[in-house]
């Protein structure tokens, strides 16, 4: 007997190309073939529906209580939302990893992984941000740790604005980028997330853009500081489209101050779309606008012309393939663990808004219609149509 099946709704899978009407079967929670014979103990009507791999969060803050605001529980902003795996961005560091493993990871319904931060204090929040001194960076102790938890840790995240790094130039990140290889040398995974706002004095954009490798990911694509990724007539710098011929990836994080709608048009008008979109969330921004759910982002670039399609994948296949968990995220491939995703695409005009003064309204809305975490249904909207067989 399957644990469930999700019927006729609108499947997207971007690892096997999937786009079709097709029906979705579990049985001891992983992805297995449907045969229309068997039973099943739930199944449900996704109709008008469309159904994809659980949504990977490439950008949020899960170490609750942890890290005073910054953060929020797991369970209770991704399962709402679809989201099946969350990456914690740099909440913790070497002093705060394993309080984090024992409190969150091992307690969370949620798949979490991790992005470390080699400041040895981790994300620090006003008035005392972290400072991002790489003499103070432990290369020794950061790789022990990926050692012993390969499984969650996933890269590192660094800091690169003038409130954290703004007296050390590029020397942040060229030395987490060489942590990062010794880790790889190793065999651990290990990518660079690096949230990026105003740089440092005499910092140039050119070489800000030529410091990551492919895979990497640049947080915050829309920060409306002072060196935003657009050339003054609007367009999208050069160096930053190179930087996407080259594999970096860049990530719409739009959080509450590190993005502007006036940015999020510009790209769109070159299509410049995101190629992960997560949310940042943390206490004080969950379910609070602009930036509120996963779903409030996953509207807005609906809204300003991103197709459903490139939507789906910068949730599922993009983010898991950057922080190598195809074999547990990102896919409904037969044997992968059963965590789906059912949302619908209604008409509803809402208006959309950031804390620059802009705002716009758009008629579609994104709705989450139901999570599925390895065959357990954790959240399911209460007008969804289902049946007990």
């Amino acid at each position: 007997m399957y644990d469930v099946i999700i019927k006729n709704g609108r499947v997207i899978d971007h690892y096997s190309g999937t786009d079709e009407i097709r029906t979705i079967a579990i049985r001891d929670g992983v992805f297995v073939p449907y045969d229309p014979t068997e039973e099943a103990r739930k199944i449900v009507n996704a109709e008008g529906c469309i159904v994809s791999p659980g949504f990977v969060d490439a950008h949020t803050h899960v170490f609750y209580g942890g890290s005073g605001n910054l953060s929020t529980n797991a369970d209770v902003s991704c399962l709402p939302n679809c989201v099946t795996t969350a990456c914690d961005a740099g909440s913790t560091s070497i002093w705060s990893f394993e309080s984090f493993f024992k409190s969150d990871v091992t307690s969370s319904i949620t798949n979490i992984i991790a992005a470390m931060h080699p400041c040895i204090t981790g994300v620090q929040l006003p008035p005392t941000e972290e400072i991002e001194n790489p003499e103070f960076f432990n290369t020794h102790e950061i790789i022990k740790f990926f050692k012993k938890y390969p499984q969650v840790l996933r890269g590192l995240k660094i800091r690169m604005s003038k409130g954290t790094a703004g007296e050390f130039g590029l020397s942040p990140i060229t030395k987490t980028q060489e942590i990062a290889e010794e880790i790889r040398k190793q065999g651990n995974h290990c990518m660079v997330i690096c949230h990026y706002g105003d740089l440092a004095d005499g910092v140039k954009m050119e070489d800000f853009m030529a410091s990551f490798r492919e895979g990497d990911i640049i947080s915050h694509m829309y920060h409306p500081a002072g060196d935003a990724i657009f050339n003054p007539d609007g367009t999208v710098m050069e160096c930053v489209k190179e930087a996407r011929k080259r594999g970096v990836l860049f990530d719409s994080c739009r959080a509450r101050i590190n993005s502007s709608l006036e940015n999020i048009f510009k790209g769109a008008n070159e299509g410049f779309y995101p190629d992960i979109i997560s949310t940042d969330l943390g206490r004080h921004t969950l379910y609070w606008k602009p930036s509120y759910s996963m779903f409030w982002n996953i509207s807005l670039f609906l809204n300003v012309g991103m197709p459903i399609e490139d939507i789906i994948k910068a949730v599922t296949y993009t983010p898991a393939k950057a922080f190598g968990i195809l074999e547990t995220a990102g896919t409904l491939e037969y044997g992968r663990p059963g965590d789906v995703a059912v949302m619908k695409v209604i008409d509803m005009k809402k208006t959309y808004a950031d804390l620059r003064g802009g705002s716009f309204v758009g008629d579609k809305l994104a709705v989450p219609m139901a999570t599925i975490k390895e065959g357990d249904m954790m959240f399911q909207q209460i007008f969804m149509d289902d049946e007990l067989s």
